[in-house]
């Protein structure tokens, strides 16, 4: 969804790791939500600032003794930045932010037969291309 009056663009994408799998649906695969923020008057200038927050939470079928095991290891990483998005054509943008935070990751021991927590920080580069209708 887009606010263009408010400098406001927020998202909710549909995340596969295709590095990460070796089936389509076997995982892992999450949701991405963001906020942005433009700084000035949107679509004024083929330079825009933004400041950005960001959360995606990833799934992936866990390792397990029993073959009918249903629950996933989770991965949340929530992240804040800041960033610039510049016009190449009409609608068509490249957007390039630089976000700090942290990360939290659940994962299910076998050995030790209980799910496990492990939290870190990241930095993370990114870069977008966007179209709008």
């Amino acid at each position: 969804m887009y606010d263009n009056e408010r400098n406001i663009q927020l998202a909710i994408i549909p995340v596969l790791d295709v590095l990460k799998t070796n089936l389509p649906l076997d995982g892992p695969y999450g949701i991405n939500t963001t906020a942005i923020f433009f700084f000035g008057k949107k679509n004024s200038s083929s330079l825009n600032s933004f400041v950005n927050a960001d959360h995606k939470i990833m799934f992936n079928k866990r390792i397990s003794n029993t073959l009918n095991d249903k629950k996933f290891n989770t991965l949340h990483e929530i992240t804040a930045g800041y960033g610039i998005e510049v016009r190449v054509y009409r609608r068509l943008f490249i957007l390039n932010s630089v976000n700090a935070g942290i990360v939290l990751d659940r994962i299910f021991s076998v050995n030790e037969n209980k799910t496990k927590t492990y939290t870190g920080t990241e930095m993370l580069i990114s870069f977008t291309i966007r179209y709008d209708l």
